[in-house]
């Protein structure tokens, strides 16, 4: 990864939101009572939903190594969603960005894929989501990869797992050459696509968004909208 303090604030931001996620749980005394007075269940009731988190929480995690192990005997290869670390309902509560690291490290060939609308749409933030996987190395007690195995995990690898290695997801003699020459680490949130070539033939870039911004990039403030001349 480049040299840039917006790494920095991405791996801020992550431990915040960990804080957060973790602190909500362990919250639960502060607000046990008033809880019980608006539901009109006993203490015992809703302290047990504290119990029943971390023994979930202890079992997954003890089931985890086993199941890895299995996925990584069997060759099974994993498309992982490397962003969905934040806990949007009960049982997804220990599922975290290290988990992509640690599958790798027990032997399970994973890669890094949009699982579902939401980060499909966000296609372009999936090599953001493997420069954050870099970052995890940084951060004690995390398991991160290391940026060769980041980029695999959103070229090569993926193409492998359909089944198309030998097609696409890599530079090599008889396969197609796509691929992107960036303005820096491709990794890296701030770098731009240069050049797009798609079975060698270089593709345009201008977009409808391009073109909006070179009409109006200079433009005298009696050419502006009425709303904006003030």
């Amino acid at each position: 990864m480049s040299n840039s303090t917006y790494r920095w604030v991405i791996v801020g931001a992550g431990g915040l939101l960990g804080c957060v996620a973790i602190g909500a749980m362990f919250s639960l005394p502060v607000f046990l009572l008033p809880i019980s007075r608006s539901t009109g269940w006993s203490v015992t009731s809703v302290s047990s939903a504290m119990t029943i988190g971390f023994v979930a929480m202890a079992l997954a995690s003890m089931a985890w190594g086993t199941v890895a192990d299995r996925i990584a005997k069997a060759r099974v290869p994993v498309i992982a969603s490397a962003v969905n670390d934040l806990p949007a309902s009960f049982e997804q509560l220990a599922s975290t960005q290290s988990n992509v690291g640690r599958m790798r490290a027990a032997g399970v060939d994973v890669s890094i894929g949009m699982i579902d609308d939401n980060d499909t749409r966000n296609l372009f933030m999936e090599r953001q989501y493997a420069g954050n996987l870099v970052g995890l190395q940084r951060i004690p007690g995390a398991t991160g990869v290391t940026w060769g195995q980041a980029l695999a995990m959103i070229t090569s690898k993926p193409a492998q797992a359909i089944g198309m290695g030998g097609e696409i997801g890599s530079l090599a003699a008889g396969r197609r050459a796509d691929f992107v020459i960036w303005s820096g680490d491709p990794l890296e949130a701030a770098s731009a696509a240069e050049a797009v070539y798609i079975d060698g033939v270089r593709q345009p870039l201008e977009t409808h968004q391009t073109r909006l911004l070179q009409r109006y990039r200079d433009l005298s403030r009696r050419q502006l909208p009425e709303a904006y001349r003030h």
